[in-house]
């Protein structure tokens, strides 16, 4: 595989994983605008498709925090 290839490639990932820390980002957003707003922490959990555990986690960190 050529050099060029190569940064082809690896481009490809960066930019593929900032996009997923920018989506998870504002799925975490969402669900401390949900938890904020007393909605039932089990049904947070389903449509996150996370634990209940982890959804307190998010819901329980304030904004402006970095993970």
């Amino acid at each position: 595989m050529s050099p060029e290839e190569q940064q082809k490639l690896l481009t490809a990932v960066r930019d593929t994983a900032r996009r997923a820390a920018e989506a998870i980002e504002a799925r975490d957003q969402a669900i401390r605008v949900a938890f904020e707003a007393k909605v039932s922490r089990v049904r947070i959990a389903e449509a996150a498709q996370l634990s209940r555990e982890r959804v307190y986690q998010i819901g329980n960190t304030p904004n402006d925090e970095s993970v």
